[in-house]
């Protein structure tokens, strides 16, 4: 994940937070399992993400602008963008 490399790099530069919809996710290798029907167990997005400093904010993002500044996730948490 780009999010991970990113982490790393930014080694407490920098504070990395990924927006996703949910905290479980299917590993990219294993997607053709799921389409033939297979239970897979899903891995916990935050748990990957906390071993390298990263952060989960579970919701969708309502707006994304390119200035510096607030915005909201759908579900109520506000997190301030800084480059």
């Amino acid at each position: 994940m780009a999010a991970l490399q990113l982490s790393r790099r930014a080694r407490n530069r920098a504070r990395v937070t990924v927006v996703n919809g949910s905290d479980g996710c299917v590993e990219r290798i294993r997607l053709h399992q799921l389409a033939a029907g297979q239970q897979l167990p899903l891995r916990s997005i935050s748990q990957l993400l906390a071993r390298r400093g990263a952060a989960l904010l579970a919701g969708w993002a309502r707006q994304l602008t390119w200035c510096v500044g607030p915005w909201t996730s759908t579900g109520g948490r506000s997190v301030t963008i800084r480059w």
